[in-house]
């Protein structure tokens, strides 16, 4: 066909255009509409993901208006931050040392967890319940840097006025930052040319689980007062919404990020009634938050983040709608058996942040190791954005998703349900009051549950912790001893120059006080038990504690490990259905740690095999007739619907949508019940 000049055929006169209902019609025609349907993404919100949008998909979509969409385009720098959290602080010297020279921008210092409950060794030597419960966690899961020299000598090699900070440490973070204040002071630095990012998150001491409980009001004074407190130097951004604290306990997105938000307009709300003006109320907030795997619905979470914080400052009367957004890589999606899958995580999650956009980001190492062994997992962890952003140039495409019929169309629906979040926390008084009816903690701990049994059932797929399990794979993580930590440490205390009271030098209305304090020894967990005035109270609004996805599969896998449970497949009947149930079943014992061993046929000798459990692969009338040469010690289970009318010695029939946790589970129980019968 010629155009309508004699030219080449238009292509739209080639390919005339069909309508939506038109492709739905052919997709079902070629394959079937339950094939259509099995197409569908249902997410954890309950919303229907079709893998077909087009143009009208765009229509009335509030964020894509002028003057709205530049909220999504806006330049953003991608900062590569390392984490530092090595227990010994001359080795986290080290480790940031080798980080700043190698590509990272900035570095954020995780403190250890006694840290992060407002300890220290020192503070819980007056009381044997405190030592008792929280003395073994010296040293874990972060820096031990307890006082300034410590934290000075982790910062050995870092220029304060050059390297951004970020802190995590929880209810001693207005005692790090005295220390920090007269570690810049020591050094002559300048404390406006400093750049902190504190972190400092009342909500989230409140509702995570790991810190000493306060009220509500006493916690977020002292966050409006470390705001107070940094107003002459905007560099220090001492407010800080962890997305993380909901992320981890199983939120669906939109509770995250609704609850989030809730969280950003308590502390801004607070701060403007402190006599902050509304800009600087809103900069003195950096925002957290994780990012899981699913690149196509955490791209669209990320944005809808952004568009929802622009409304907040917005509705405020503030000028500037950018946030400082922090993304860390999701902690419950971690392996920590087949770690290695880690790394193809953390990457996978580095490129969906950065099509979404982002001010800095911070992926983990694939497994924590003592400090002596972890370098390799840091440098791989910074070398993940370094290769992303030189080679891949990631950094130079801004809003790389925009426009994306199903990522544009996931975004304004994440947006209105997080909004409607944020609406209900509103009207119940807030955040804090509505963490005080429990709403939110009923809310979110069953949407924990809804996802913890789509992984147990595998609906939700991870590699290498509910499917290709490795054999032998084993956990690469070693406890760090806390005694010689806490020997140290105590050692300080009794060379330190004269008695230090820091509850006679801290004045709760003076930041001068705290760095005075700092300076004369004193603890980041003194400083924080004179701030509170001596005692913690009781946590009032703990979610479940938190565990990775995987701890379910992973716990098994130990537990099946220390009794050695072996499986033998025995195949019978036509070949296609056998070897479809014993790839099937082989995958499946893997899973739950079991050693599976060399398939058998029906002719070979059943009654002197070595296995715990004989697995019936096949056909229905083969199989019945093998089942009286199986020993009776052995447990016996069929596979697949098409084995379940065989009754008597089969103990359960394992189909694929049963919940394969429970099922293997129950096994892993039946076996030891069996054995300690027998003895």
């Amino acid at each position: 066909m010629a155009g309508e000049n004699g030219g080449k055929p238009r292509l739209c006169s080639v390919f005339p255009p069909h309508t939506h209902e038109e492709w739905l019609a052919k997709v079902d025609q070629d394959i079937g509409l339950p094939s259509r349907q099995d197409l569908t993404w249902t997410t954890g919100e309950g919303i229907d993901v079709f893998p077909l949008f087009e143009r009208r998909d765009l229509e009335g979509l509030a964020h894509m208006a002028p003057g709205i969409s530049r909220v999504l385009r806006e330049k953003r720098s991608w900062c590569i931050r390392q984490l530092i959290q090595a227990a010994d602080p001359g080795r986290a010297a080290q480790l940031a040392a080798q980080a700043l020279a190698a590509g990272a921008h900035e570095l954020m210092i995780r403190f250890d967890r006694l840290v992060r409950h407002g300890a220290d060794p020192g503070t819980l030597q007056d009381s044997e319940a405190d030592r008792d419960l929280y003395l073994f966690e010296a040293g874990q899961d972060g820096c031990a840097a307890y006082n300034s020299t410590d934290l000075a000598r982790a910062l050995e090699h870092v220029d304060l006025a050059e390297v951004p900070l970020a802190i995590e440490a929880g209810a001693a973070s207005l005692g790090v930052l005295g220390m920090l204040l007269h570690i810049a002071d020591d050094r002559g630095t300048a404390r406006n040319g400093l750049r902190i990012d504190l972190g400092l998150d009342p909500i989230s001491e409140l509702v995570a689980g790991e810190t000493p409980g306060r009220s509500a009001k006493a916690l977020l004074d002292e966050g409006v007062a470390a705001a107070v407190f940094a107003m002459p130097w905007p560099g220090i951004r001492p407010l800080c919404v962890h997305g993380s604290t909901f992320h981890r306990v199983g939120a669906t997105a939109a509770d995250e990020v609704g609850c989030s938000m809730a969280a950003a307009i308590e502390y801004i709300r607070a701060l403007v009634a402190a006599g902050l003006d509304v800009d600087a109320a809103t900069d003195s907030v950096t925002l957290r938050v994780q990012v899981d795997t699913d690149i196509v619905f955490e791209t669209a979470r990320l944005r809808a983040t952004r568009l929802l914080w622009a409304k907040i400052v917005q509705a405020f009367g503030g000028r500037t709608h950018a946030v400082s957004l922090h993304v860390e890589s999701s902690q419950r999606s971690l392996a920590s058996e087949d770690v290695h899958t880690n790394l193809l995580r953390s990457t996978l999650q580095a490129v969906t942040a950065s099509f979404a956009g982002f001010d800095s980001l911070t992926l983990a190492p694939y497994a924590q190791r003592p400090d002596e062994d972890d370098s390799l997992r840091q440098t791989l962890a910074r070398s993940q954005q370094v290769l992303l952003r030189e080679e891949s140039h990631l950094h130079k495409v801004r809003d790389a998703c925009g426009g994306s019929y199903a990522i544009e169309k996931l975004t304004d629906e994440l947006a209105r349900r997080a909004w409607s979040v944020v609406q209900e926390i509103e009207a119940g008084g807030g955040l804090f009051a509505t963490l005080d009816t429990n709403l939110l903690q009923n809310r979110i701990n069953a949407s924990a549950e809804r996802r913890k049994e789509d992984i147990q059932t595998r609906r939700r797929s991870m590699v290498g912790v509910n499917r290709y399990v490795e054999p032998g794979s084993t956990a690469e993580v070693d406890p760090i001893g806390h005694a010689p930590i806490v020997a140290a440490h105590l050692e300080y205390l009794r060379g330190r120059n004269g008695s230090v009271e820091a509850a006679n030098l801290i004045q709760p209305d003076s930041l001068e006080t705290l760095v005075h304090a700092a300076k004369s020894g004193c603890t980041a967990g003194e400083i924080t038990k004179a701030l509170r005035g001596g005692e913690f109270t009781a946590l009032r609004h703990s979610f479940h504690a938190f565990s990775s996805d995987g701890s379910s599969f992973e716990e098994l896998r130990a537990m099946v490990a220390c009794q050695g449970v072996r499986v033998v497949p025995v195949l019978a009947g036509a070949e296609e259905l056998r070897e479809k149930h014993h790839a099937f079943a082989k995958e499946l014992f893997q899973t739950g740690g079991f050693e599976v061993l060399e398939p058998l046929d029906p002719s070979s000798d059943l009654e002197h095999h070595q296995a715990d459990i004989v697995a019936l692969c096949g056909e229905e009338s083969p199989c019945e007739e093998l089942l009286p040469r199986i020993p009776e010690s052995s447990l016996v289970v069929a596979i697949g619907r098409e084995l379940s009318k065989l009754a008597g010695r089969v103990h359960d029939v394992i189909e694929a949508d049963k919940n394969a946790y429970l099922t293997l589970r129950s096994l892993f129980l039946a076996t030891c019940d069996s054995e300690g019968s027998e003895g």
